[in-house]
């Protein structure tokens, strides 16, 4: 039996979609990464030509419209207000942390999902992940913990900072 192919069409396309999202989506077969938007021309079209991604816009409201986007991945600064547009759209919402800034975009995240009966995620990466559950049993254990400091090293998170100025450039034209 195959499975559904999800079609996702991204929202900002910063550091962590350029060395995390779109190397990982780009990989799995049950993910195809349909349309990109981003403020900047340069790092789009850097982009598309890497992963042959055809559909790229600088408006969300574009990318919102298309019908070969079934999931949104919300990567950019206002996670609330695209967030909330792509589920207006019936799209399915994947964002990255915060999910909001203040309550008053928490209860319109809340309303646009219960109302377009859609599923909204905010990317909390950590929470069942094996070793952090684990770590957190052990500290469950521990006596009057106030304060525990972790540095998580995952991945290849070392971007070529001299590669990524050059695509992103000084400004956003």
């Amino acid at each position: 039996m195959s499975k559904q192919v999800l079609r996702v069409g991204i929202v900002g396309c910063g550091e962590i979609t350029q060395v995390a999202h779109l190397p990982l989506l780009t990989e799995m077969p049950n993910y195809e990464v349909t349309a990109l938007c981003d403020l900047s021309p340069k790092v789009l079209n850097h982009l598309g030509e890497t992963y042959k991604i055809r559909n790229l816009y600088t408006d969300y409201h574009e990318l919102l419209g298309r019908d070969d986007v079934d999931i949104v991945l919300v990567t950019n600064k206002d996670h609330a207000p695209v967030s909330v547009a792509a589920m207006n759209m019936g799209k399915h919402v994947l964002s990255e942390k915060p999910m909001c800034f203040n309550l008053a975009e928490a209860d319109e995240i809340i309303e646009a999902e219960e109302r377009n009966k859609v599923k909204f995620m905010v990317g909390y990466m950590k929470r069942y992940d094996p070793a952090f559950e684990y770590a957190l049993s052990l500290i469950k254990e521990m006596d009057d913990v106030h304060l525990v400091r972790v540095h998580d090293y995952a991945g290849d998170y070392t971007i070529n900072n001299e590669i990524y100025d050059e695509i992103r450039g000084d400004d956003l034209s």
